[in-house]
């Protein structure tokens, strides 16, 4: 027989107290989950931009040791078996190549991809990449890079004339990001190019550019005009609007 004695005890809730404590750990918690997610976010834009120094350095190591540049070398194949021998006219070009696309797979033909074999084969930067011949699309972490900002971004190489960018510019953005998709938020475009540049978007060795604006479009968002000052990065838009071109070597954008 149940009393009322026990009628009270089963229907008792919960006092201020204890849902007081309840929300707090509940908020430490999110607050725990949300600090994280910051910081596997900046770790991997350190570590993008700890990447791109690697890439910088092993190129000019790759012209000292073999007064070549990588893609470009005419005699890569007596160095590193397999590779490609680009054309030899002192910068990394198409070498009669060009982009392409093909049922949504893209393909950098030429000396963009065997860049990466031929810095690679050198053991100047860390793994191995195999764009050694005209053939395939472009895969991250096969025959071009996969940058550690987020899955399936990518880097090219690229001469004058290709997007306006000035001859031997690394492009970092999606395999498809040429034809018109983005891979970086404007504020990690800022990020990076305070970190490693002046943090201007059309200015130093390191450009922000949008995907549109390769191919002679608007910049869409990812930088605009302020009222007064130059031209800076959109951080209120957070879509993947950006790509960046980052210089190698000494070399300045213009």
């Amino acid at each position: 027989m149940t009393t009322k004695r026990d009628i009270s005890h089963v229907n008792k809730g919960f006092s201020l107290v204890e849902l007081s404590v309840v929300l707090v750990v509940v908020s430490f918690i999110i607050g725990g989950l949300l600090t994280a997610n910051v910081m596997v976010h900046e770790s991997r834009v350190n570590a993008t931009i700890v990447w791109v120094r690697s890439v910088q350095t092993a190129y000019m190591q790759f012209e000292d040791i073999y007064s070549a540049l990588p893609g470009d070398m005419s005699n890569a194949s007596s160095f590193f078996p397999g590779a490609t021998n680009g054309n030899g006219n002192g910068m990394v070009d198409g070498a009669g190549g060009g982009l392409g696309g093909n049922g949504g797979l893209y393909y950098w033909e030429a000396e963009d991809m065997w860049f990466w074999n031929h810095i690679t084969s050198a053991g100047l930067l860390k793994g191995q990449l195999f764009g050694n011949v005209v053939c395939c699309p472009v895969i991250p972490g096969y025959n071009t890079p996969a940058i550690p900002l987020a899955t399936g971004i990518t880097a090219a190489i690229f001469n004058t004339g290709y997007f306006g960018v000035p001859a031997d510019t690394m492009l970092i953005n999606t395999p498809i990001g040429w034809a018109g998709a983005g891979a970086i938020q404007p504020q990690d475009a800022l990020e990076i190019d305070q970190k490693m540049d002046d943090g201007l978007p059309r200015s130093g060795t390191v450009y922000g550019l949008s995907s549109n604006e390769m191919y002679g479009g608007q910049p869409q968002t990812c930088y605009y005009q302020p009222p007064t000052g130059p031209l800076a990065y959109d951080v209120n838009n957070n879509t993947k609007l950006c790509g960046l071109a980052i210089a190698l070597g000494a070399l300045t954008l213009q």
